[in-house]
């Protein structure tokens, strides 16, 4: 009886919110409280896929939800994020109906790290798919090695489908944490952008069997790349989907069937590999995927440009060292002259260690056609001080309200970017958008 109560109450109270224009999680901590075990309730279908990583999961997510879609499935997903406990029962519970029947043939789900635990036991989860585990938010999700740790100790009695990146060491040891699951393994293969030398921060250099370090045939970017323990065989995987003949443009073949990634750099890939290595272990044709693809739209804020009274202004999400190198690369492509607008916070969905400003290769975008670095948000010194010790020669301003940075960058002529991490994120969007009106 509590849970189709919690379940009128989800749908209450989730009308509600929308007649005020509102969303968020609210209607699943109502949901939560009236009953601690909802989740565990419900009749899930066949397909319930988790997505979770560091950098990449909503646009994998959201990519996954279009291609079973077109696929004609009825899929739920939590496309806006919410993609903590309270949001998935709010969207759960407002596809539910009161004979506790989950109303799709699919679940697409986006799930922060630290919330796998506190779900996979309690859903009849049939996927979880691991991008990719970088440092990030130590003060909150800790180190890579004990993040690792915590999401295998919860899958001790997981027994569905593992989609695993073979190119991260961390995710792809999570397999020895399941063993009831079965497991396959995405990658991408040496192109020539990869690097035979690691040049970038990152993790999992040895192996979680014997703890021997790894040895490397290549680097993809970080940590990302094709490594063998030389002492156990760590590494040695079956890949499922691994791109190979990348091309400038993003286009790439697995197992000899063509694809194009909808952005052409390598983490977009590897996203792109999941899905084919996910859905194709499902039956889903390859033609739905190709399509899927050529069609998808980044979701905003994520690689996006803005059209502000004729001047274009590219915005990019950063949030860890990995994460702002790939963006710096996309970038740094960009031949002309141009301006860039970095705004920063530490407010909580951030972490309040910023420590990883050091680690990112912030060098990539000190050069002679960056005219002027313009940096913002709470920790906008602290930005700035990166620069200035790193011997930046261009114009480095520090403008701590983002609207006021951003009519700077809009006086001058060349390109324009704007790098915002999380919590900076949909509000410089916005800011953008009013800008352009």
């Amino acid at each position: 009886m509590r849970t189709r109560i919690a379940i009128i109450a989800v749908t209450l109270s989730k009308w509600l919110l929308s007649l005020l224009g509102r969303g968020g999680s609210l209607p699943g901590a109502i949901a939560l409280k009236i009953d601690p075990d909802f989740l565990s309730k419900l009749i899930y279908p066949e397909h319930v896929v988790l997505v979770s990583g560091t950098n990449g999961k909503t646009t994998t997510a959201n990519q996954l939800y279009e291609v079973l879609s077109n696929n004609g499935w009825k899929t739920i997903s939590n496309l806006k994020g919410d993609n903590m406990k309270m949001g998935i029962v709010s969207l759960i519970g407002s596809h539910t109906g009161f004979d506790r029947k989950v109303r799709a043939d699919a679940v697409v789900l986006e799930i922060d790290e630290l919330n796998i635990p506190l779900v996979i036991d309690e859903m009849k989860v049939s996927a979880l798919i691991m991008n990719n585990l970088f440092r990030d938010q130590g003060d909150r999700l800790g180190s890579v090695e004990a993040l690792t740790k915590r999401i295998g100790d919860s899958l001790r009695n997981f027994s569905g489908l593992l989609v695993l990146n073979g190119n991260d060491a961390n995710v792809s040891s999570l397999k020895q944490y399941a063993p009831h699951a079965r497991a396959c393994y995405f990658g991408v293969g040496c192109s020539e952008v990869s690097q035979h030398s690691a040049k970038e921060a990152g993790e999992g250099k040895f192996c979680p069997s014997c703890k021997k370090q790894l040895s490397y045939t290549y680097y993809n970017y970080a940590h990302m790349g094709e490594f063998i323990c030389p002492d156990c065989g760590f590494g040695n995987f079956d890949y499922a989907a691994k791109a190979e003949n990348i091309q400038k443009d993003g286009s790439f073949t697995v197992n000899g069937m063509p694809f194009t990634s909808p952005q052409n750099a390598l983490y977009a890939i590897y996203n792109c590999c999941a899905i084919i290595a996910y859905t194709q272990s499902i039956g889903i044709c390859t033609d739905v995927i190709v399509r899927t693809f050529a069609s998808f739209e980044f979701r905003a804020g994520r690689t996006e440009t803005i059209n502000v009274h004729g001047k274009p202004v590219t915005m990019m999400l950063i949030k860890n060292p990995a994460g702002a190198n790939e963006t710096m690369k996309y970038i740094e492509d960009d031949k002309e002259m141009k301006d860039i607008v970095i705004i920063v916070n530490d407010a909580e969905g951030d972490g309040r260690d910023v420590s990883w400003y050091w680690d990112a290769d912030f060098e990539r975008i000190m050069q002679p056609d960056v005219a002027h670095i313009i940096c913002s948000g709470l920790r906008a010194y602290d930005m700035a001080l990166r620069f200035f010790y790193s011997g930046y020669e261009g114009d480095l301003q520090v403008i701590e309200e983002p609207s006021a940075a951003l009519d700077r960058l809009l006086e001058y002529k060349e390109h324009a970017y704007v790098m915002a991490n999380y919590t900076a994120l949909a509000p410089t969007r916005a800011l953008l958008e009013r800008k352009a009106r």
